[in-house]
């Protein structure tokens, strides 16, 4: 994918399974600031959940999200101490 933005979404070898369902296989993605993506497929290839881990709502088996150089992919972060 090309485009002469920064990076807004970047996906990195994301794996989701549920059960014996692979919904996310190695997932690579990058989303440059500026560029229009459709992500299709058939029922069932992993549409929604690529989406639900961009926006932080569902945890990898694997791999990592960034938004806006943010870690997004529902992995536990560090705590700080109180």
């Amino acid at each position: 994918m090309s485009g002469s933005g920064d990076v807004v979404v970047r996906v990195d070898g994301a794996r989701r399974a549920f059960g014996e369902i692979r919904a996310l296989a190695g997932l690579d993605l990058e989303v440059r600031a500026g560029t229009w993506l459709a992500v299709l497929g058939p029922n069932g290839a992993g549409k929604t959940s690529l989406l639900r881990a961009i926006v932080g709502r569902l945890s990898l088996d694997a791999g990592r999200v960034e938004v806006l150089g943010e870690r997004v992919d529902g992995r536990p972060r560090a705590r700080s101490l109180r």
